[in-house]
């Protein structure tokens, strides 16, 4: 159960294990959705789910230059969506393109993200097999890079 308090009101939300109650689902059987697996590197291990993929080393970029990030993603779908987005981090980031769709053959997923400020920053890949899947909470996969930002 989780209680939250705030500005004197006392809150609480029942909370289960229960597979019905469960949000990292990386296939449904009954709606036939796979999650996309995702890997950092080309051959690297990956994973498939929300709970993601982290990247090892941080990456290093400079206020106002581009940095490339990169995924390769698989699926046997011969499209997957792809978004990419500022998660955490004390400016703005600019994307050269924020949501694509990517074809599976080449696996191969990147953007340019350009930070307005040095800080400490993570940037989201959220990748799904069809937008459309994302109304029933299932089948999606994160990754995650932590990007440290000096001038």
């Amino acid at each position: 159960m989780w209680h939250l308090s705030s500005a004197g009101e006392n809150l609480s939300v029942p909370g289960h294990l229960k597979p019905a109650y469960v949000l990292d689902e990386p296939r449904s059987k009954g709606r036939g959705d796979l999650a996309p697996l995702i890997r950092l590197g080309a051959n690297e291990t990956g994973v498939r789910g929300r709970k993601g993929i982290h990247n090892r080393a941080t990456l290093s970029a400079t206020v106002g230059q581009p940095l490339t990030i990169e995924a390769w993603i698989e699926h046997p779908d011969p499209q997957i969506w792809t978004g990419w987005s500022h998660h955490a981090g004390p400016g703005e980031v600019e994307f050269d393109t924020q949501e694509a769709m990517i074809t599976t053959d080449s696996g191969h997923a990147s953007v340019n993200a350009t930070f307005s400020e040095p800080g400490e920053y993570t940037i989201r890949l959220q990748t799904i097999d069809s937008v459309a899947a994302f109304e029933f909470y299932c089948c999606h996969s994160n990754a995650y890079y932590n990007i440290s930002v000096s001038n």
